[in-house]
């Protein structure tokens, strides 16, 4: 779920809409209805194996429901379930992990692989470009304090 959530850069109620039949496996793509409507989104090589062994695992609990995320009796999960785990995951852990967090590292580290602000928005599901301006503009202002370390004015002056 974590990898789906990162890899994609689902709402959480998209996450949990996701239906079996939503799911290409062959392609990697997952066809999700958000706030904004529906939309297709990918998913990497790792996300696919990870994806694939939970389907394999969820056919024993119920093989004939078509929500893709269920709990243990085969009931579909519901958002406070998924807060729950991630309440427990931050404690266990000892690091914050909420899925807007998921969200916006999805979209900081597109940025910062180079991936563009358009396709970013079209991912997002963002109806403007206005609000994942935001993603870059928060990468901007890393990449500058970055850039600066090579090309500071300073210590570039050869004495």
């Amino acid at each position: 779920m974590i990898l789906v959530l990162v890899d994609c850069g689902l709402r959480l109620a998209e996450l949990l809409n996701i239906r079996m039949s939503n799911i290409d496996m062959q392609q990697q793509l997952l066809k999700v209805d958000g706030k904004t409507g529906e939309r297709v989104v990918r998913f990497g090589s790792t996300t696919a194996k990870a994806l694939f062994r939970y389907m394999k695992s969820r056919q024993a609990l119920n093989g004939h429901s078509d929500e893709l995320w269920i709990t243990g009796d085969g009931t579909a999960l519901k958002d406070s379930s998924v807060e729950t785990l991630f309440i427990k995951l931050s404690k266990k852990t000892g690091i914050a992990v909420h899925q807007h967090l998921l969200r916006h590292t999805f979209a900081t580290l597109w940025l910062k692989n180079g991936g563009d602000s358009l396709m970013l928005q079209r991912l997002l599901g963002h109806t403007t470009l206005m609000i994942t301006n935001r993603y870059c503009q928060a990468v901007g202002c890393y990449d500058a304090v970055e850039a600066h370390k090579r090309f500071s004015p300073v210590d570039n002056i050869k004495i």
